[in-house]
């Protein structure tokens, strides 16, 4: 059973904190957290959601403010019971760094037949919202997958 969910992105300031508070809202009883892989190599540590991801989740009144960027470590793989990243290579990348991480990383758009979830981090109002409509498709196909079990 998944109570424990994990989503990764890039630098934890657009697509992953967007899908955890898309997780928050339609899986209430679940424990769901959000990090990125390269926040301490680029100095994103305890930086706010972007502008943008803010504005996007605001319009269906979804609040991101108190979000703060975190690196993902062991500590925060062993303790979820699913991984769920935006692209091939995030899952690659946990694979390689964290012992035991292969079998409960999945990709968040395997469901929909997404491989890669594009970072909107230089896009426009557009992108973002793409984003956003994408990412909540996703997180209902795990709804159906999660809730039955």
């Amino acid at each position: 059973m998944f109570n424990r969910i994990l989503v990764v992105c890039s630098g934890n300031i657009c697509r992953s904190p967007l899908a955890k508070i898309l997780f928050e809202k339609h899986l209430p009883s679940k424990q769901v957290d959000s990090a990125g892989l390269y926040v301490a190599s680029n100095q994103l540590t305890n930086r706010c959601a972007h502008p943008s991801a803010i504005k996007v989740a605001n319009t269906v009144q979804l609040d991101l403010s108190n979000h703060r960027a975190k690196q993902i470590s062991p500590d925060l793989v062993e303790a979820s019971d699913l991984i769920l990243v935006m692209s091939h290579q995030h899952a690659e990348q946990i694979h390689l760094s964290v012992k035991g991480a292969r079998s409960k990383t999945l990709l968040i758009g395997q469901w929909l037949g997404i491989g890669e979830i594009e970072d909107p981090i230089c896009g426009d109002a557009v992108k973002f919202a793409e984003c956003f409509a994408t990412l909540e498709k996703c997180v209902l196909s795990w709804k159906k997958r999660i809730e039955v079990n």
